[in-house]
């Protein structure tokens, strides 16, 4: 405030408010500037946005936050600032305790008034809006003093301001202070944030191009590939039947659609997911292939078609997975409890749970069966070994898909709608 060496400009009364989505500080005060417009003795809200790394000063420097009264009128003052931040619409909210020149206000008449300031340090919404209404307008008494903290309610996406004053008001009289407060209104709440998943391990390139030879040698590296392809169907499959644990659910990844049947929820302004933690899926690991001694593999006809009988069972594996789960898991394949509040969205609430005459049931993998076909001629070929390869191949990259899906975590959209019950609740999630 002011030049340096100026005992008549001075800073006080600061308060600090931390904004979780930019990690960022607004630091608030009152201060009394002698640059112009403003004189000597003419205090004012001041702010200064500071970086949540380092404490770093950043934009506007000294950001001029109230107008009490006319500039160059020292008698019209704001004092005693407090500061909240609202994560979801990206703002703070200042409060302070000052006086107005403009009717039916009077000099010396303090009340208490509002401020909206976004993020990067503008005023935003009513300026200067009125909070407090004490009695007798006109007159400097009664009158509202010290502000408290002001304070940002989530669930409602609001600020509650209180303050002390006295009334005059029967059966209070002038001089007995209460204590008094009022909800103000804030900016719309922003889009809840996504939620945090993980990223899933990205699978090796198959390989599309190279001659295929008809041999023995060929013969047995297809089989060992299409039998590890249903190896690892297997264990994709083991990992849904086991149930979903608490680790395996994105965080903030469960909307209101998600829950069904005894529990109640409410929309609430969303709060940040910046501090949940990503998930930790269960790995899927399938079996290793058993080591086969003393067996005789001949490059037959029969071969042949014993090989495709495998590329097509993991076909059909890989199928009944990747149908399983675009037909979405269901509430009953969550272990019972795992849904903790990190694992549900800032823009829900739940209000209550209560046991659900039934739950969903678990879903399941349905593998169809193998097609008959008659009439087909079967030629031992290298056209054929490819044919079969390529099937195996498409295999494993829906099998690959069905894994990464699984261990990037799962969200509502990878859940029926309303199967989440009071028994996948995790304690202390509902009041």
């Amino acid at each position: 405030m002011g030049a340096d060496g100026d005992p008549g400009a001075d800073a006080e009364d600061a308060d600090v408010a931390h904004l979780a989505p930019t990690n960022e500080y607004l630091v608030v005060w009152d201060g009394d500037d002698v640059t112009a417009p403003l004189v000597v003795g003419e205090n004012e809200i001041f702010g200064q946005r500071l970086a949540g790394a380092s404490g770093a000063e950043i934009g506007v420097d000294d950001i001029r936050i109230s107008d009490a009264g006319a500039d160059g009128n020292p008698d019209i003052d704001a004092f005693t600032p407090e500061v909240a931040a609202n994560p979801r619409a990206g703002e703070f909210m200042v409060s302070w305790r000052g006086e107005g020149d403009v009717a039916p206000l009077v000099e010396g008449k303090f009340e208490v008034f509002g401020q909206r300031v976004s993020a990067v340090g503008t005023d935003i919404g009513l300026n200067d809006f009125r909070i407090s209404v004490s009695e007798t307008a006109a007159s400097p008494q009664p009158g509202a003093t010290e502000p408290t903290p002001v304070a940002y309610n989530s669930r409602r996406n609001e600020y509650l301001t209180g303050w002390y004053a006295d009334s005059d008001v029967p059966p209070l009289v002038l001089g007995e202070d209460e204590v008094y407060v009022r909800r103000a209104s804030a900016g719309a709440a922003g889009a809840p944030p996504p939620p945090i998943c993980a990223a899933a391990p990205r699978p090796a390139t198959l390989s599309t191009g190279g001659a295929v030879t008809l041999s023995v040698r060929q013969l047995r590296i297809n089989q060992r590939i299409y039998a590890a392809a249903i190896k690892r169907a297997e264990a994709v499959n083991a990992w849904l039947d086991a149930g979903a644990e608490t680790r395996d659910l994105c965080a903030g990844g469960l909307t209101a659609t998600s829950f069904g049947a005894g529990v109640t929820t409410a929309p609430r302004a969303n709060g940040p997911l910046d501090a949940a933690a990503a998930p930790n899926p269960r790995p899927i690991t399938p079996d290793a292939l058993p080591v086969k001694r003393n067996v005789t593999f001949s490059l037959t006809t029969g071969q042949l078609q014993i090989n495709q009988r495998i590329a097509a069972r993991a076909v059909r594996e890989a199928n009944g997975l990747q149908a399983r789960l675009t037909a979405r898991l269901s509430g009953g394949d969550i272990d019972d409890g795992a849904v903790t509040a990190g694992k549900i969205s800032s823009a829900v609430t739940i209000t209550g749970a209560a046991a659900a005459a039934t739950t969903p049931p678990r879903t399941r993998t349905v593998v169809k069966p193998a097609a008959v076909k008659t009439g087909v001629t079967f030629r031992l070929t290298a056209g054929q070994l490819a044919i079969n390869q390529r099937i195996g191949q498409a295999a494993i990259r829906r099998l690959n898909v069905s894994r990464d899906t699984l261990l990037t975590g799962l969200a509502a959209e990878d859940l029926k709608a309303s199967t989440i019950t009071a028994v996948d609740l995790a304690p202390g999630v509902a009041p």
